[in-house]
């Protein structure tokens, strides 16, 4: 976990000082879909930040993205064929390189549009905290690879050329080997908001 922060702190920075590049910063909610103890439960939503950077043409972008989620709650989960409660705790950070296009071109002093996707590589930490397990263990850790798909809108707003507001809705297609499920579902729907610069 410590490595993977390093990296997200590296990538901020990056962001920060590149010369031409666009970059944005979001906090995000997550909302998970799938079946019961395949995923995370519709009452544990993951919530993160995330810092992405672009070129700047005006109808497609290269863009990369840096995330950390994390999750917590209590639910149930298959324990050897039996269902089992238990607290948890649930970290994962993400790296995504893809594109973004804009449709309308996109303008500096205006509202822009975009339309994106994004390949997805993650590393996932789950602890349980249950104390009496048949076959799952304390803590879990593994690599995931997914896909994600976006549409988002910058304002630059108050005549601004390069501050704006940042909105951005996505669609995940992600699963992993995880609590003795060969595919759970990290898929879902996530909302963000932020600022680019």
């Amino acid at each position: 976990m410590k490595f993977c922060l390093l990296g997200f702190i590296l990538f901020f920075y990056y962001s920060a000082v590149a010369g031409d590049n666009f970059s944005k910063m979001h906090a995000y909610q997550v909302n998970y879909s799938g079946k019961e103890e395949e995923t995370f439960s519709n009452d544990n939503a993951g919530v993160g930040a995330e810092v992405i950077t672009s070129t700047t043409n005006e109808t497609y972008n290269w863009i990369t993205k840096a995330r950390l989620t994390t999750v917590s709650g209590t639910q149930d989960f298959s324990d050897g064929g039996t269902s089992v409660e238990s607290d948890f705790t649930y970290y994962q950070s993400s790296f995504e390189g893809g594109f973004t296009i804009y449709p309308l071109m996109k303008k500096k002093r205006a509202i822009n549009l975009y339309f994106g996707l994004t390949g997805i590589l993650s590393f996932n930490y789950l602890k349980l905290d249950a104390t009496t397990f048949t076959e799952l263990e304390p803590s879990y850790q593994a690599t995931s690879f997914g896909y994600s798909g976006m549409v988002g809108v910058e304002w630059y707003i108050f005549g601004a050329e390069k501050w704006c507001l940042s909105a951005e809705f996505s669609q995940r297609y992600e699963t992993v080997n995880l609590a003795k499920q060969s595919a759970f579902n990290l898929g879902g729907f996530s909302l963000a908001f932020g600022f680019g610069w």
